[in-house]
């Protein structure tokens, strides 16, 4: 029994549970049908929520929009 059984079960629901199960269900879905190597989230609320959910398995790497930037900035080198 999982999470979502309990939820639906006893009828109520902790936050964590609530954001896991069911609002983050349907994050979930959005962010795997993009196939996006990498998440950037502005609300660190979001950013914590969307870690906990990319964590099993890890699918996509989640951080803020400077972690996006840097992961897009190519440097040439001088010679």
């Amino acid at each position: 029994m999982g999470p979502q059984d309990s939820l639906l079960s006893t009828g109520k629901a902790s936050n964590q549970e609530f954001r896991m199960t069911v609002s983050g269900k349907k994050k979930l879905e959005q962010v795997r049908a993009t196939g996006a190597q990498f998440l950037a989230a502005s609300c660190s609320n979001c950013k914590s929520q969307l870690t906990q959910l990319m964590e099993y398995p890890k699918e996509v790497a989640v951080g803020g929009v400077h972690a996006l930037v840097s992961r897009a900035i190519v440097l040439n080198k001088l010679n």
